[in-house]
């Protein structure tokens, strides 16, 4: 039964999955990494600062 419905769900997915492309389109190479060094690089001057992760102020 259970592999009957994860049979399912994946043809679900897998009909689907051109559409999401279209919404969701891949970034290129190292956006994401470029944004999360960054993220980090602000978070840990903060704290190098002497401010806590709740003392920052939001974004």
């Amino acid at each position: 039964m259970h592999e009957q419905l994860c049979d399912k769900a994946l043809a679900e997915v897998r009909s689907h999955s051109a559409c999401w492309a279209t919404v969701n389109p891949a970034r290129p190479a190292g956006v994401r990494e470029q944004t999360a060094r960054e993220r980090w690089q602000q978070i840990h001057d903060l704290l190098n600062k002497g401010v806590g992760c709740w003392d920052a102020p939001a974004a």
